[in-house]
C-alpha cells in the first residue's frame, strides 16, 4: 500500500534475483531465504524502496503414511439410528444398539477396521433414492460417533451415479456442508464423493444420448477427472485433509479393453502422495454372471481376479496414488436382486457361488499379497435391507444362516492381529411360575491373551426382580450368577454388561414367566329354587402347562355342586351349578391353585324378581311466562334392590331449570325440580335414573 506522493504510481520489484514489474505480482520460490526489494515511483519521479526477507521451507511432508483398510460396506446412513433389540449400545447411554453398532461389534471380532456407510444422491440422480437413505446430518454425526468409538475407519459414500456428469454444480453445493460439518468430527474419515459414475445408461456413458457431457469413454474420463478435481479443490479450500476416493469408470461400466485407463487424473493441493497428498482410486470388482456364463468355472474366477488385480496395481503406478477399491464381492449382478447360475449357494443380493466366492477369494490374496503396499478394499453388502434369506442385519456377514454368509468364509490378512479381548455370553433361564425364581450363569471368555478384570453390570427391565450378581468382578475369565423373579406372566429381558477399560460387552438372559388366569361368568337371573351355571375358564399365560386344582366358596343362602371338572391341565373351562330358596344376589368365589400359585374370580348368582326401581314425576299446571313451575320425583325401590339411585336432567332448549334437590337414593324417596321459561309453550323435562346398568327415565 502506497501513501503520499502523486499517483499513479509505478512498482519495480526485486524478488530475490529475479525482477518483475506491476502490482500485485507472483512469483515461483524454490527452498530458500530471499530478500525482496520494492521500489515505487510517483508521477513527479519521486522512489521509495522497502525491503523485506521470504524464508520459504521445504514442504510439510504431512502423514504419508497410507493405512490399511480392510472392511465392509452397504450400511445405509439409517442404521446408526437406535435399534429396538435388547442389546444396549456402549455408544449412546440408554439406547439399544442399532443396526451399524451391532454389525461393528461383529467386524471388529473377525478383525476388520473399516465400515462404508452409503447415502442417497440428492440432485438429478434418483436411481436409488430412499434406498441408501435419504442424508441426514444426526445420522452422519450418529455414524461417526459409533465407527470413532470402534477405532473404525469410515468412509461416507455418496451412493449415485449420474450427478458428477448431469449435475456438477449441485453436487459440489450438496457436499460442502457435509465436509465442513461432518469432517472435523473424526481424523479416520474417509470421503467418496460419487458411488460408481455413470449417466446410469446400459454400458458406458459415451452411449447416453442427448445431455451426456462425454462421447467417448476417454473424454468422459476426462471430464470425469475435471469434476472430482473441483471437489478436491473445494474440500481442501475449506481447510479437509481427509482421504478423498477418486472412482475409476469401470466401476460401473465401460468399453475400454484396459480398465486401468479408466481412472481420472488428479492433483490434491496437500501435495503428493509422499508430501502429504489423501488422495485413493478405485475400482469396484464383480464377475458379471451374463459376460462369463459360457465359461463359468473357478478357473475363469481367477483369471478375472488377476484382470482387476492388474488394472488397479497399473492404476496405482500410473496416477501415484494408492488403491482403496470401495466395492466388490460375490453377486453375479446379471438376474439382480438375485443371483444366476447353477452353483448358487446362497441366493438374494448378499448371496454367492461357487464361482463367484473363489472370484472374491482369489482378489482377496492378490490384493493382501501386493507389496510394497497391499490393496485396500472394502467388500458389499453388510446392510440390513439384502433380500437374502436369514441375512438379517448383517447381510453377506451373516454367520448364523444355514447356509453361512460368504463373507464368513473369507480369508484375509487383517490389518493388525486382533488385540486382547473378551466374550461375554449367559445361560438361558428355565421357565418359572410367577413368584419363582430362575438362575442365569454369566460367562466371560478370554480372547487374544486377555488377562483384564472385567466388571459386571445388568440392566433389570420393568416386571423383573433380581439379586446381587454373584461376582461383580472377573479377572481374566470366570462365571458369575444373577437370580431374578417376576409376578406378572412374560419373557423378560436382562441385559448384562462386561467392562474392561475400553472394551464393552453384553449379553441378554430372557426370562420366562408362567402363569395363568381364572374367570368366571356370572350366570342369568333364576327363579328361586331353580340351578343357574357358571362357566369358570382358565387361560395359560406365556407357555404355562401345569395342573391347577379347583374349589368354591359359597355364602350363605346359595347351595353348589363341585366344579365340573375340579382340575384343568393348562388352558380349559369347567362349570359349576347353584340354587337357592331365597331372593338375592350372591357373590360366589372359584380359587384356582397350583402349588403356592393361586387366584380368585367371583360369579354373581341372582334368585327370584329381580331388583329395580321405578320413577314417577308430576307434570305443573300451566303457568304464565317468566313464573316457575315445580315438578316432584319419586324414586321406587322394587325387590330390595341395592346401591344408589342417581338422578339427572336433560333441558330442552327454550326451558331453564334449577338444581334437582335430590340426586342420590338408596331408598325410596322425593326430590323436585323448578323451570322456567320466558317463551310460551310446552316443555318435556327428562328424568333419568340409574343404578349400574340399570336405566330408567321419566318425562
Amino acid at each position: 500500500t502506497v501513501s503520499g506522493g502523486t499517483s499513479p504510481y509505478s512498482y519495480s520489484w526485486n524478488l530475490g534475483g529475479s525482477s518483475q514489474t506491476g502490482n500485485p505480482v507472483s512469483h515461483a520460490f524454490t527452498n530458500g531465504t530471499y530478500t525482496i526489494l520494492l521500489t515505487v515511483t510517483d508521477n513527479a519521479g519521486k522512489t521509495a524502496t522497502v525491503s523485506k526477507t521470504l524464508t520459504v521451507q521445504p514442504r510439510s511432508t504431512g502423514n504419508n503414511t497410507v493405512p490399511v483398510l480392510v472392511g465392509w460396506g452397504g450400511v445405509r446412513m439409517d442404521e446408526s439410528v437406535a435399534g429396538t433389540g435388547g442389546t444396549p449400545s456402549a455408544v449412546f447411554s440408554g439406547e439399544s444398539a442399532s443396526n451399524m453398532e451391532l454389525l461393528l461389534i461383529e467386524l471388529k471380532t473377525k478383525g476388520y477396521n473399516a465400515v462404508r456407510v452409503n447415502f442417497d444422491p440428492y440432485c438429478t440422480d434418483t436411481v436409488d433414492f430412499n434406498d441408501m437413505s435419504i442424508y441426514s446430518q444426526s445420522n452422519a454425526q450418529r455414524a461417526v460417533d459409533i465407527a470413532k468409538y470402534y477405532g473404525f475407519w469410515i468412509i461416507l459414500d455418496y451412493h449415485g451415479y449420474s450427478d458428477i456428469f448431469l449435475n456438477t454444480t449441485c453436487w459440489l453445493s450438496y457436499w460442502q456442508p457435509i465436509v465442513q460439518n461432518i469432517g472435523p468430527l473424526y481424523s479416520q474419515i474417509v470421503w467418496e464423493p460419487e458411488n460408481e459414475p455413470t449417466l446410469s445408461c446400459t454400458n458406458s456413458p459415451s452411449s447416453c444420448p442427448g445431455s451426456s457431457p462425454c462421447s467417448s469413454d476417454s473424454s468422459c474420463v476426462a471430464y470425469l477427472g475435471g469434476a472430482y478435481q473441483q471437489w478436491i479443490d473445494q474440500a481442501r479450500s475449506l481447510g479437509d485433509t481427509h482421504w478423498i476416493v477418486v472412482q475409476n469408470l469401470c466401476s460401473y461400466a465401460c468399453g475400454l479393453s484396459d480398465m486401468s485407463q479408466g481412472y481420472p487424473t488428479v492433483t490434491d493441493p496437500l501435495g503428493t502422495l509422499s508430501q502429504g497428498g489423501h488422495i485413493f482410486i478405485s475400482l469396484h470388482s464383480y464377475m458379471d454372471y451374463n459376460q462369463y456364463s459360457g465359461s463359468w468355472t473357478n478357473s475363469t474366477a481367477e483369471t478375472v481376479a488377476n484382470q482387476y488385480y492388474q488394472a488397479v496395481v497399473a492404476g496405482v503406478a500410473n496416477t501415484g496414488w494408492p488403491a482403496l477399491n470401495t466395492e466388490g464381492g460375490a453377486d453375479t449382478l446379471s438376474c439382480d436382486p438375485n443371483l444366476c447360475g447353477s452353483d448358487i449357494v446362497l441366493n438374494g443380493s448378499a448371496g454367492y457361488t461357487i464361482v463367484t466366492s473363489h472370484f472374491i477369494q482369489t482378489l482377496v490374496n492378490l490384493y493382501d499379497g501386493n507389496s510394497p503396499q497391499r490393496i485396500d478394499w472394502l467388500w458389499w453388502p453388510a446392510g440390513s435391507w439384502t433380500n437374502t434369506p436369514g441375512s438379517g442385519a448383517y447381510g453377506a456377514m451373516q454367520c448364523n444362516s444355514n447356509p453361512i454368509g460368504w463373507g464368513c468364509l473369507l480369508s484375509f490378512v487383517p490389518p493388525s492381529p486382533p488385540g486382547p479381548d473378551f466374550v461375554l455370553s449367559s445361560s438361558i433361564p428355565s421357565p418359572v411360575l410367577s413368584g419363582q425364581s430362575a438362575i442365569t450363569t454369566v460367562t466371560i471368555s478370554s480372547l487374544n491373551g486377555f488377562t483384564g478384570n472385567v466388571t459386571l453390570s445388568d440392566v433389570v427391565p420393568n416386571g423383573l426382580s433380581c439379586g446381587s450378581i454373584s461376582t461383580a468382578t472377573i479377572a481374566k475369565s470366570g462365571s458369575a450368577t444373577i437370580s431374578c423373579s417376576g409376578t406378572n406372566a412374560g419373557s423378560f429381558q436382562l441385559t448384562i454388561r462386561g467392562v474392561s477399560g475400553s472394551l464393552t460387552r453384553s449379553a441378554i438372559a430372557t426370562f420366562n414367566i408362567q402363569d395363568f388366569s381364572v374367570e368366571a361368568s356370572s350366570p342369568t337371573i333364576a327363579a328361586l329354587n331353580s340351578f343357574a351355571n357358571s362357566t369358570i375358564t382358565i387361560t395359560a399365560l406365556n407357555g404355562y402347562s401345569g395342573t391347577i386344582s379347583l374349589s368354591e366358596t359359597n355364602p350363605v343362602g346359595l347351595t353348589c355342586g363341585s366344579p365340573t371338572p375340579n382340575t384343568i391341565t393348562g388352558s380349559g373351562t369347567a362349570t359349576i351349578s347353584c340354587t337357592s330358596n331365597s331372593q338375592n344376589v350372591y357373590s360366589l368365589t372359584i380359587t384356582a391353585t397350583d402349588g403356592s400359585l393361586n387366584h380368585t374370580a367371583t360369579a354373581s348368582f341372582a334368585y327370584g324378581t329381580p331388583p329395580d326401581f321405578t320413577l314417577t314425576t308430576t307434570s305443573p299446571s300451566p303457568s304464565n311466562v317468566g313464573m316457575p313451575l315445580t315438578s316432584t320425583i319419586t324414586m321406587t325401590i322394587v325387590h330390595e334392590l341395592t346401591g344408589t339411585v342417581s338422578l339427572t336432567d336433560n333441558v330442552p332448549s327454550g326451558l331453564s331449570c334449577g338444581n334437582i334437590s335430590g340426586t342420590s337414593f338408596t331408598a325410596n324417596g322425593t326430590a323436585t325440580v323448578s323451570c322456567t321459561s320466558h317463551s310460551a309453550a310446552t316443555y318435556s323435562l327428562t328424568i333419568t335414573g340409574s343404578n349400574g346398568k340399570l336405566t330408567h327415565s321419566v318425562t
